[in-house]
């Protein structure tokens, strides 16, 4: 039996609020560093495409991964949703950038730098 999408967000939703903030921070290093890893057998991957964490969900920190990703050189991207266009863009990332909750409380980062999709390669 197939267990449907929503049945399977909602548990996932629990589970994370469910981890403490020590076991988060544990979870997001490992996941930083597990990506590091896979990235550093595929010097051809240049450009990383990622979320940025809804606090209030409790979903992984990528912002430990981001800085890595930074330091070793790759390109940055986070897709941005046009609330008034029902649709998501691609925005490039910079090191130095701050980030503001956009009105579903997503980050954003403050200053947008948008892409088009097939530029992001």
């Amino acid at each position: 039996m197939t267990e449907e999408k929503g049945s399977i967000r909602s548990r996932y939703k629990r589970i994370r609020a469910d981890l403490g903030p020590e076991q988060r921070s544990v979870l997001s290093t490992q996941l930083t560093e597990q990506a590091m890893s896979f990235l550093s057998k595929r010097s051809e991957i240049t450009a990383v495409h990622l979320f940025l964490p809804i606090v209030r969900l409790h979903e992984v920190d990528t912002t430990l991964l981001a800085k890595r990703l930074f330091e070793s050189g790759h390109k940055l991207f986070t897709s941005v949703t046009d609330f008034s266009a029902k649709e998501m863009k691609t925005v490039s990332l910079a090191p130095d950038m701050t980030w503001e909750a956009d009105e579903m409380g997503i980050p954003v980062p403050s200053t947008l730098e948008w892409v088009e999709r097939e530029d992001v390669i």
